[in-house]
């Protein structure tokens, strides 16, 4: 993403439509609009670091995450995807990789931490301004999806903003370390929501709880 040469993209050409001058836009146009995106995303020092090429794959559960990750990337519509399970198993690099291909199509996204979202969620005067954001992005990923120390304090703001995607049928991606399993328990309304947004349950991936899975602590 970041190797696109800002050269590459020229102003709008001048054409002429029934005798009169007009402005066109070029074929660049778009490669100006997605680096605006990436600028925009939050994601722009991550992009390079984390593609589905540099995923490294020595087990069949990570084979069958990245799968599900590149066929969300061909799927038609705006489905959603839903990374959950072990912490440190690469679950933000496959959104991301994810977001990569997105922002290449000239997608809007827009990433946004849980932790950040709660923190305006709960703020009276920022409430309103951060839940409108929230709503416009094309695209919304949110990483860490309710890790927190006790997620049923935030199951509210959590229903207010799915639903809202939920309701306006945006993409949404979420990583989180509940399990679509374990949120049922927590809220069936809110488990249900985004598995059917998910195609239900196509675009949703579990990574059981094993230590041996996190990267963190296993890397050399």
């Amino acid at each position: 993403m970041a190797n696109i040469d800002e050269a590459e993209i020229r102003k709008a050409v001048a054409v002429l439509e029934d005798g009169y001058e007009t402005h066109k836009a070029c074929n660049c146009l778009k490669i100006r609009q997605c680096l605006q995106n990436i600028q925009k995303s939050g994601l722009s020092d991550a992009l390079e670091r984390m593609t589905f090429d540099s995923y490294q794959c020595s087990e069949p559960w990570q084979e069958q995450a990245k799968q599900t990750a590149q066929e969300y990337t061909r799927a038609l519509g705006s489905p959603w995807l839903y990374l959950s399970g072990q912490s440190g198993a690469g679950k933000t690099h496959l959104c991301t990789a994810v977001c990569g291909v997105l922002l290449k199509r000239v997608v809007q996204v827009q990433y946004t931490m849980w932790r950040d979202i709660c923190r305006e969620m709960q703020s009276f005067q920022k409430r309103e301004d951060c839940f409108r954001k929230l709503m416009g992005w094309e695209a919304l990923y949110i990483d860490d999806f309710l890790k927190t120390s006790n997620p049923r304090k935030e199951l509210d703001i959590a229903f207010e903003i799915i639903n809202g995607r939920y309701a306006s049928g945006k993409r949404t991606i979420l990583s989180s370390d509940i399990l679509l399993q374990e949120l049922l328990r927590l809220d069936a309304a809110l488990a249900g929501r985004i598995r059917e947004r998910c195609g239900n349950g196509t675009f949703v991936v579990q990574i059981s709880k094993n230590t041996g899975r996190n990267h963190r602590l296993t890397a050399k």
